[in-house]
């Protein structure tokens, strides 16, 4: 199935004609019918996320895609949602650019079991997204079950002609007692139809519904082959927690993950008839934050920084806003990146934001939100943080800047919150050095308080 692929907060319309979607002039025409599946899953979807929906369905003529970014299918549409990347580039090359950086982000933030090294060749590949994570996803599956399978230990009690294991000797007599040929023993097996096992089963039995690429479906077919002595069962949630990972089967993680994802992911699975519902779709704001969290821990030493005084989440450094009359805390303050100078001392905050600002010309705030300003301001008293960073993409002819806090005498502070920009509209996996040096100028930058 061929994806309509759109970028965040692209519209397409409605198209009361015809029995599949088109591309012509302003953008995506869907037939109606189709849309109205694609509705009832976002309005099951909203029911599982507080009222939060992937898409728009407030004006007449079109349908507005929000800020998540992912992959959604219904009985006979499936909708691609990219990351908005502005380029130059024809629109093929940009959406060939924008699911690259997709790929790269979610690779980096191991929300998908995808390595970096795999993006080079998925690269030359040219397919639709989901078809790129299921590629992934068995050609790794297979060179893991190759490796071997896992295995383990189950107890078993049975009557057999042979001794095996120990013999049961109250079993023996009350069973066997004119039976002198068998003997009740009690063995340990070890088996491939482990719990493991069985998910990655269910999973590939599930996937070849979702691609229409016939050398997928071979591959996954082959996994089926592996898996042949793993009993079928039907998959839950509560299956995954039966699942105990050890240093020998350490490795199949990420692969477990995928299936998850696939078997029981938060958004609704609808079923028509045979045909299925399928979505993986990741907020684009927490998917920003989370690589720029991952990408400064893990080139620490490059941007001058002890990876022991990075704190994301502020995990271990939380602080309360407020305390009511009864001394417990209200409103707990989080910041996306807290880094020290030493324990205790902080030297900078970042708060990464996902948005797209507009130019001085548009709005003399460029778009920064009151509520962004309000909170580094809570983050400066609380945190006693000099030094404040609101991290945006980088939009063209928008500039950074610094703003000092007044104090309650009216004058100026020397506390800062810096408006900056990062530049995510390139390849990130090719160029990751360039981005290592332009947050590396905005730490050391702002960290010190220069202009």
């Amino acid at each position: 199935m061929k994806p309509v692929v759109i970028t965040e907060y692209e519209r397409f319309y409605y198209a009361d004609d015809g029995n599949t979607e088109y591309r012509q002039g302003s953008g995506w025409h869907v037939p109606r019918r189709l849309l109205e599946r694609l509705q009832a899953f976002d309005n099951a979807y909203a029911l599982k996320h507080r009222g939060v929906t992937v898409f728009d369905w407030s004006a007449r003529g079109y349908v507005k895609a929000t800020n998540h970014v992912g992959v959604i299918q219904v009985p006979g549409l499936m909708v691609e949602i990219l990351p908005k990347i502005d380029t130059p580039a024809s629109r093929a090359e940009n959406e060939r650019l924008a699911q690259e950086n997709l790929l790269y982000m979610l690779a980096f933030t191991r929300r998908v079991p995808l390595l970096e090294r795999d993006l080079a060749s998925l690269s030359r590949q040219n397919m639709p997204l989901l078809d790129a994570l299921i590629s992934i996803f068995v050609e790794r599956l297979i060179t893991e079950l190759l490796r071997g399978l896992d295995h383990a230990y189950v107890h078993r009690e049975e009557n057999l002609t042979c001794l095996k294991g120990k013999l049961l000797i109250p079993q023996q007599i009350s069973r066997n007692a004119v039976h002198r040929e068998r003997a009740f023993v009690g063995y340990d097996d070890f088996v491939a139809d482990t719990w493991l096992n069985r998910i990655i089963k269910a999973a590939c039995r599930r996937l070849p519904g979702m691609t229409s690429l016939s050398h997928l479906q071979k591959r996954l077919r082959e996994t089926l082959t592996l898996l042949d002595d793993v009993s079928e069962r039907e998959i839950g949630r509560h299956d995954f927690d039966r699942v105990h990972l050890t240093r020998n089967n350490e490795r199949f993680r990420p692969l477990l993950e995928f299936c998850r994802l696939v078997l029981c992911d938060e958004s609704p699975t609808a079923a028509m008839g045979k045909r299925q519902t399928f979505s993986l779709l990741f907020p684009m704001e927490k998917l920003f934050e989370e690589f720029i969290a991952a990408f400064i821990c893990r080139h620490a030493a490059y941007f001058g920084l002890e990876r022991a005084c990075i704190h994301v989440q502020a995990r271990g450094r939380e602080k309360p806003l407020l305390l009511r009359d009864d001394g417990s805390h209200r409103f707990r303050l989080k910041p996306d990146i807290v880094i020290e100078r030493s324990p205790h001392e902080v030297q900078l905050i970042i708060d990464t934001k996902w948005k797209h600002l507009k130019t001085s010309d548009e709005d003399v705030n460029n778009g920064v939100a009151q509520s962004d300003i309000y909170q580094l301001y809570a983050y400066s008293h609380r945190y006693h943080s000099s030094h404040n960073v609101l991290l945006f993409p980088r939009v063209s002819g928008v500039p950074r800047r610094s703003l000092r806090l007044i104090g309650a005498d009216g004058e100026a502070q020397t506390k800062c919150i810096h408006i900056e920009f990062i530049d995510l509209h390139r390849n990130m996996r090719q160029e990751a050095q360039k981005l290592k040096e332009e947050l590396s100028e905005i730490i050391n930058r702002t960290a010190h308080g220069v202009s």
